[in-house]
């Protein structure tokens, strides 16, 4: 038997997307180790038994939450933060909603230069926008407080949920709208009953944003607020003299409710395509 018949066949070599495919899942890895990590350790001081951040933790407390609780101060700012994200989101959706459906339904010209009036005050959000709007309450004689900062919160944040709405609104099937009518539904009945089902989703997916954005805000909220506080001012307040495991305690109620929230939009939503 000669050399070439007994010799084995080469071997075959690996695809090239093969080796892509693992690189990107190890780039996918390593950008959600770079997330989740430092939340991985908020969450693990908070059950330090020492007030003092030293690594690596030992022991297992349930203590700081405690002190949380009974803690007035952070639990107030914690309060404000609440009512502060729930009026803006609210405002924000309602407000958002109707804006969107006009801007798409009956602007006939200069829908170009709505949109940028719209976008204005993503673009220019920051330290601009807060010495903005605190010098225009100023000049009202307004003082800062819980309503201010909701003024200022929903002056941002109510173009996010315009944006995502005319984005949903501009995919919509118009012929649904019109099959109602013209099985004699009124205008009003057609948008509460088709309509507004139909883009419940990207405004509940645009509410949530909204919320998780004024919850967290800090800007706005430290101009407009005046002496009260919110949770991200608090803690920054801490943070500047003396930070105890109390603020990793709140911070892990925090993402424990904030994965509950998560966990229950994909049962309601199922697929993201739903939403635009």
């Amino acid at each position: 038997m000669s050399a070439a018949r007994t010799a084995r066949p080469p071997r075959p070599r690996r695809p090239r997307a093969l080796w892509l495919n693992r690189l990107y899942s190890l780039y996918v890895l390593a950008v959600l180790a770079f997330i989740f990590t430092p939340i991985a350790v908020v969450v693990r001081y908070a059950f330090n038994p020492s007030q003092y951040f030293i690594w690596p933790p030992v022991g297992l407390t349930t203590i700081w939450f405690e002190q949380a609780l009974q803690n007035a101060l952070l639990l107030d700012a914690f309060r404000n933060s609440l009512v502060i994200a729930v009026a803006t989101t609210a405002i924000s959706t309602v407000l958002g909603t109707l804006t969107a459906f006009g801007i798409v339904r009956f602007l006939r010209r200069g829908k170009q230069a709505v949109n940028a009036l719209i976008l204005l005050p993503i673009v220019t959000y920051g330290i601009i926008a807060a010495v903005s709007l605190l010098l225009f309450f100023n000049l009202l004689n307004i003082e800062q407080g819980i309503v201010t900062a909701i003024i200022g919160h929903t002056t941002y944040l109510f173009s996010f949920m315009v944006v995502i709405l005319t984005a949903r609104l501009l995919n919509f099937d118009l012929a649904l709208e019109e099959a109602a009518m013209d099985l004699g539904a009124r205008p009003a009945r057609t948008f509460f009953d088709i309509t507004l089902p139909l883009i419940m989703p990207a405004a509940v997916a645009g509410a949530l944003f909204v919320f998780t954005l004024s919850f967290d805000d800090f800007i706005l909220s430290f101009f407009l607020l005046g002496s009260k506080n919110t949770l991200p001012t608090y803690i920054f307040a801490q943070i500047r003299y003396f930070l105890t495991p109390e603020v990793n305690a709140v911070a892990t109620i925090v993402i424990g409710i904030s994965m509950i929230f998560a966990v229950l939009i994909g049962l309601f939503f199922g697929d993201i395509k739903e939403i635009y």
